[in-house]
């Protein structure tokens, strides 16, 4: 398991996962602090729009990194037969494929799953509607 704690930002906005590197992430809100290219802190109150998601430390069978909210399909290696398909979350210390229409989850980190990333909740809302796993979150002010 990858011990790097890296994120990337799901811009509402946009509809657009990116990387943005010149923001520190705030533990206990999740509120995202950029700064200008000067260094200038630009506050948070003009990045509400601006949702971290956190890297799982595991990448699919294709390499992409798996990030929270990004949809997998898991594969058996062994038998060949779907798993589940779901979104990858974090509870109770550890990383889950969930399916909420399914009522189950299974963990991200086992030993004979093929993983693929088809998808994320945040731009997918058909496929994470059908996973239950819709993302509800609105823009506030901005």
């Amino acid at each position: 398991m990858n011990t790097n704690l890296k994120f990337k930002l799901y811009d509402k906005k946009k509809n657009k996962i990116v990387n943005y590197v010149d923001c520190s992430i705030s533990i206990a809100d999740g509120g995202v602090q950029s700064f200008n290219k000067d260094g200038i802190m630009q506050g948070t109150l003009n990045n509400r729009h601006l949702i971290p998601i956190q890297y799982a430390g595991k990448k699919d069978m294709n390499g992409i990194e798996i990030y929270q909210g990004f949809i997998v399909k898991r594969i058996d290696r062994v038998t060949k037969e779907h798993v589940i398909t779901g979104a990858v979350t974090f509870k109770n210390c550890s990383w889950w494929i969930e399916n909420k229409v399914e009522n189950r989850k299974v963990l991200l980190f086992t030993l004979s799953p093929v993983d693929t990333v088809i998808g994320n909740i945040y731009q997918d809302k058909e496929l994470a509607r059908e996973i239950g796993s819709e993302f509800k979150e609105e823009i506030k002010n901005g």
